[in-house]
């Protein structure tokens, strides 16, 4: 016990020798040391001022401030400049006038890292230090162009860091506290980061095998995690500040437009099932001239799980060749809709379509093409099943390609199109074959009375915020084509045997027609449905963007009254959820009836002329009108002729006229 007394006290003797000694060595002739050793190892000139020594928490020396000298070829002036800087040095290499720096804390430090338009950086420094003015031996340089030396610990609080490019500010980071440990220049460095960006806190830390060989350009293994109060992405691999990497990289974003917005990307809109979540994780590349690979992508994109692979152009304007594999692919909320298809904010009710404004921002974030391949697609109430489609985005207009779409039991191609330039407007040029008639017209117009399998043409376009503006605004043309089907409400073949029109079925065995379509309102007067024994044509409209309809069905029979054959007109007028359907009576009479109501006029005619001869003896023909009888009679009885122009009644004035002149001349014995 009292030899372990005697090393304790001998310890604290040696203390005691070494710290009083220091205390004995002028400040700024130590002063001048520290800056001299670090202009000899980074090869820059490195100023202290207000130096005095510290024997805690740190053996070393306080500067009231600091300045590292920048590049040469910089005019933007120092690199470094700090309030206050604490310098920790190996005390027994200090007593021997040899210099090694194990700490370093700047408080409110300014930091310039500048590039110049040939690539050169200013933190990457001479590979030839400047000779120490105290005429030491220089330290030794890396292969890498930073002298070698250890730093058990760097501490930066309240930093302010700039990033400038070519003479332009680019990146403007505040509040910037780090940790760098790195004892031993042969093995990794360790970074905890964290700073203020644009009003939002980032964290970064992780390690770099060989800070030396990062300094001087070019890229070493090591291990980055950046965090935002939107989420995380860690990266794992090889990195250099070309910048260029190559390695996995692994997401996990619950919110993905606050973690974008945590790094100055702002204002980005990303609909349900692309993305306001994402998790997963891929091989990644990135070149110096600013191309980035992903390969063997796993994403988990919101509810959606896929796998892809990309090709991203940096730049302006970034640019995607994507190719994404997907199970069933959910992307209702692109229709407005939730998952199940059903009463999203942009679904319809029975007063109309959703006026709810479409966010479509999204087709201008980049250009490129994608391909697409899921097992489904669910757009709401719009369900696809195996798809292929090749995407091709250009200045915020996106084409699909529709290379492979199985739809409503049948197969649909063509192309479809979104537009945002200027506003949003859709577009389409899609053919349709062998579909179920009922799910495609329940999915696209909220029609459910027709039934059957059939093919389409359609040919849209529509421009608007919302559902609502864009059919109301429809215009194009289509075609139906259908084979056996069912239109329910309406019994056709009840109605030409005397029944009600209203409830039942109609079976038909074929239906054709063809539309144009304009203002949202799709007309067409040819369309033609067979029936057993019935012909059925059409006329009218279907007000698409209104949700109602006035449409004609003229229903017709060859072997009715006799052979001589029967006609119903039947209307179909009003809303949609609440159609009303009857027999058209005017319809019914014009196109049935001219025989019988001809010989009911003549028999009236017959009547009236008989009463006629008998009070007036006058007779109206069937070509004649009954003015016309009357004036040729007074013509008769009055023995008055009108001249050109002149009605019976101003002949009769005439008349009138003369024979009082004639009266009055006899008067006057004339």
């Amino acid at each position: 016990m009292r030899l372990i007394f005697r090393l304790l006290g001998l310890v604290v003797v040696l203390v005691g020798i070494v710290v009083g000694a220091l205390l004995l060595m002028p400040a700024d002739r130590l002063g001048r040391l520290v800056s001299d050793q670090l202009t000899a190892q980074l090869g820059r000139e490195v100023t202290l001022r207000d130096v005095r020594l510290t024997v805690w928490p740190v053996v070393g020396v306080e500067a009231g401030g600091v300045t590292l000298a920048n590049a040469a070829w910089s005019d933007q002036g120092p690199m470094i400049e700090a309030d206050r800087a604490l310098i920790g040095l190996d005390a027994m290499d200090a007593l021997s006038r040899k210099i090694t720096i194990r700490a370093l804390e700047l408080d409110t430090p300014k930091v310039l890292l500048q590039t110049a338009s040939n690539g050169q950086a200013n933190w990457e420094f001479s590979s030839t230090p400047i000779a120490a003015t105290n005429g030491q031996a220089q330290a030794a340089a890396s292969p890498g162009g930073l002298p070698v030396f250890t730093l058990d610990k760097l501490t930066v609080t309240n930093g302010h860091f700039r990033l400038m490019q070519a003479g332009t500010d680019t990146v403007d980071l505040r509040d910037v506290d780090l940790d760098l440990a790195w004892p031993d220049p042969a093995k990794p460095a360790s970074f905890d980061l964290s700073l203020d960006y644009l009003g939002a806190p980032v964290s970064l830390s992780g390690s770099v095998a060989d800070p030396q060989v990062l300094a001087a350009g070019k890229a070493v293994p090591g291990a980055v995690t950046v965090q935002t109060r939107g989420g995380t992405v860690a990266f794992s691999g090889a990195f250099g500040t070309s910048p260029e990497l190559g390695g996995k990289l692994t997401l996990d974003l619950p919110d993905t437009a606050r973690f974008l917005a945590g790094l100055g990307i702002d204002g980005i809109s990303v609909p349900k099932g692309l993305g306001q979540s994402i998790k997963g994780n891929g091989d990644v590349t990135l070149t110096k001239d600013g191309v980035f690979s992903l390969r063997g992508g796993a994403l988990q994109l919101d509810q959606n799980a896929l796998t892809a692979a990309a090709d991203v152009f940096l730049g302006d304007k970034l640019r995607v060749n994507a190719q994404l594999d997907a199970g069933a692919l959910d992307l209702s909320a692109l229709a407005g809709q939730d998952s199940a298809g059903g009463g999203g904010t942009q679904s319809a009710s029975e007063d109309g379509w959703s006026k709810d404004p479409i966010d479509a921002s999204a087709l201008g974030l980049l250009d490129g093409e994608i391909a697409i391949r899921a097992s489904s697609i669910s757009l709401g109430k719009i369900k696809f099943g195996e798809t292929r489609t090749l995407v091709t985005i250009d200045r915020s207009r996106a084409v699909f390609d529709l290379q492979e779409l199985n739809a409503w039991d049948g197969t649909v191609s063509g192309q479809f199109v979104a537009n945002n330039r200027s506003g949003l407007s859709v577009g389409g040029d899609m053919k349709v074959t062998g579909i179920d008639l009922k799910q495609a017209l329940v999915a696209a117009m909220d029609v459910d009375r027709l039934s059957g399998t059939g093919s389409m043409t359609l040919k849209f376009l529509g421009v608007g915020q919302s559902i609502d503006a864009i059919l109301r605004s429809l215009k194009g043309d289509a075609s139906i084509d259908a084979g056996n089907g069912v239109i329910a409400g309406i019994d056709l073949d009840r109605l030409i045997n005397g029944g009600n029109v209203q409830g039942g079925t109609t079976v038909f065995e074929k239906l054709t027609g063809t539309f144009q379509i304009t203002d949202g309102t799709l007309r067409g007067d040819d369309l033609v449905m067979i029936l057993p024994r019935l012909t059925t044509r059409g006329e009218g409209f279907i007000n698409i963007g209104a949700r109602s309809m006035d449409y004609l069905l003229t229903v017709s029979s060859a072997e009715a009254r006799g052979g001589r054959g029967l006609s119903i007109p039947v209307r179909l007028k009003g809303p949609w959820a609440n159609l009303g359907i009857s027999a058209d009576l005017d319809e019914l009479i014009d196109q049935n009836f001219q025989e019988e109501r001809e010989k009911l006029k003549d028999d009236v005619r017959d009547r009236v002329n008989d009463r006629l001869e008998q009070e007036l003896g006058i007779r109206v023909e069937k070509d004649q009108t009954l003015g016309e009888v009357v004036e040729d009679k007074l013509k008769d009885k009055l023995g008055v002729q009108g001249q050109d122009g002149q009605s019976v009644e101003d002949a009769v004035q005439q008349r009138l006229e003369d024979e009082a002149k004639k009266g009055l001349l006899k008067l006057l014995g004339r």
